[in-house]
């Protein structure tokens, strides 16, 4: 279902597991999270502040792969698709 609807809008699967990765990286700071509020009460620690030290954590997840999908998707559509037949295998990326 992703792979369907991210294709209408031009993106390649890659970019989409990548994307998906990252929502994982970042969802558990929402203050939707009911958990949260038990440790931040137990830990007696600020929601901003663990919000801060946490998201640190997240950019690393973003810079790991974010690069990535820049490089794949500056391959595949900046290049208008000339190196597709010479980078078939994808996985390195």
């Amino acid at each position: 279902m992703l792979t369907e609807g991210g294709a209408t809008y031009g993106w390649t699967q890659m970019e989409l597991g990548v994307a998906s990765l990252l929502g994982q990286a970042f969802h558990l700071l929402s203050p939707l999270v009911a958990f949260i509020y038990l440790l931040l009460q137990m830990t007696e620690l600020d929601m901003g502040e663990w919000q801060k030290e946490s998201a640190e954590m997240g950019i690393g997840n973003l810079r790991d792969f974010h690069p990535r999908s820049w490089i794949h998707r500056s391959l595949y559509h900046s290049l208008n698709n000339k190196l597709k037949p010479v980078f078939r295998n994808t996985d390195f990326l």
